[in-house]
């Protein structure tokens, strides 16, 4: 739906991230007020932990922005995908989300979205909440829509009770399990299965969870929310002590989670760097560990290289063309420097009254021209006897033969044809539904001769 492009604020010298919308009119009015909720409630919390915004405004040729804080790192969906998280990694960072929701409800502020893919993990490891677009404050009128991700949709919420605080609590607990666990607690094959599953079914656990952990899980996606956890931070007590932690380990994260964020912040870095600073790694041999470090530096460039996403440029002809690669939505056509896999392959365009078109992208294209042809039915009409008039939905397109009669393939149009003496004829024409060849028209047949007293007496 839309494009995020990273910018230099001109006056301070600071990157910036605008997020401008694709789409119609009512897309755009839309996206407005959700980018302009979105300013405000950044403006109430101004906390380390949310996404600052910066602007929010609409201009003629490009519909509504935002610009925002520009986080130098990546989401928290992108870590998860490699796999489990280091548990005190998880636990730092779940942390810095508790602070981050803490923040919002105490504004009466429900985020109503909580999931990885609106955390942000700065390079200096610092996470921030972002995407207040569908936010609701629990002063203002009470709501029953579901408005949510429903992988993260708290049961209440899918029996359409108005959004609250538990409600966020829910999310953020669903979060941890896959930080903690390395999956998601409730899975199904179809949307209506796993709104089914997370509305009746306990979680599922991976094999070799200890019991301990899955208490805490039980309680914490408890169905009944008076049943879950008073808040989030007895929550991370429990699970403080259910995580392999160290005596050492645990009391520091106890300590953390009643610290401050600039201790919390330093201590998250550190960690991230942990894995190469622990005493057992500082015994390898040099020779070893500059052999290891020479093939780590190969190896990082290699995926940089190979797997780091690339830049394109697309126009059509006619322009506004759906944009898919590899089935993944981009937007629509014109794409100027869109982020695509390096490994993309399949380009699809799609446009009503043109013919789907897929293009295989070639290694290093990044410029790219196409042009979509009208999805087209030609049809030849011919008659016995010839000189019937061809009417289309009522409007009359000629006489019989009819040579390459043009038709929009999307379209189910009304084929009538008429000629004086004849019955009429008539069908739906479509793609897959063709008129014959010939056409042969039935002669009306004459009235049956009647004696002249009849036609004077008789109707």
């Amino acid at each position: 739906m839309g494009v995020v492009y990273l910018a230099e604020d001109p006056l301070l010298k600071r990157g910036v991230a605008i997020k401008v919308v694709h789409g119609g009119t009512a897309a755009q009015a839309e996206a407005l007020r959700r980018f302009q909720q979105e300013a405000e409630v950044s403006a109430r919390l101004c906390h380390p932990n949310v996404i600052t915004v910066f602007d929010v405004g609409e201009e003629p040729d490009l519909g509504p922005f935002m610009a925002m804080e520009f986080v130098d790192g990546q989401s928290l969906a992108s870590q998860l995908d490699r796999g489990p998280m280091d548990p005190e990694q998880a636990v730092l960072f779940l942390i810095q989300g508790l602070h981050a929701l803490e923040a919002a409800h105490a504004r009466d502020i429900i985020h109503r979205d909580f999931k990885p893919e609106n955390l942000m993990i700065s390079s200096d490891g610092r996470l921030k909440l972002m995407d207040f677009g569908i936010a609701r404050t629990t002063a203002g009128q009470a709501t029953t829509e579901v408005l949510c991700t429903p992988t993260y949709a708290a049961p209440e919420m899918l029996d359409r009770r108005p959004p609250s605080p538990a409600t966020d609590r829910w999310a953020y607990c669903v979060t941890a399990f896959w930080m903690t666990l390395g999956t998601l607690p409730f899975k199904a094959p179809s949307m209506s299965a796993l709104l089914y599953t997370i509305a009746h079914d306990p979680p599922t656990f991976p094999e070799k969870t200890s019991p301990q952990l899955q208490a805490v899980f039980l309680k914490a996606l408890a169905k009944d929310p008076d049943s879950r956890h008073e808040d989030l931070r007895m929550f991370l007590n429990e699970l403080l002590g259910a995580l392999p932690f160290s005596a050492e380990e645990r009391d520091r994260c106890s300590t953390l989670l009643e610290a401050g964020t600039s201790t919390l912040l330093n201590t998250a870095h550190r960690s991230s760097r942990g894995f190469f600073t622990k005493p057992g790694w500082l015994r390898v041999p040099r020779l070893v560990w500059a052999v290891t470090g020479g093939l780590a530096l190969l190896l990082g460039v290699w995926g940089m290289v190979t797997l780091s996403p690339r830049r394109l440029n697309l126009q059509t002809t006619p322009e506004d063309a759906q944009v898919f690669m590899d089935e993944v939505a981009l937007g629509t056509t014109p794409l100027v420097d869109a982020r695509i896999p390096r490994g993309a392959h399949i380009l699809r365009l799609e446009k009503k009254g043109y013919r789907t078109q897929e293009h295989v992208m070639q290694k290093g294209e990044r410029e790219l021209h196409l042009s979509l042809v009208k999805d087209l039915i030609r049809l030849d009409l011919r008659t016995e006897p010839a000189g019937a008039e061809v009417f289309l939905d009522g409007l009359l397109v000629g006489s019989t033969p009819v040579v390459g009669l043009e038709l929009s393939g999307a379209d189910v149009k009304r084929l009538l044809i008429k000629k004086p003496g004849f019955e009429p004829w008539s069908m739906t024409v479509s793609r897959g539904k063709r008129p014959p060849t010939p056409i042969r028209l039935k002669k009306l047949e004459p009235p049956p001769h009647r004696p002249l007293w009849k036609r004077i007496f008789q109707k």
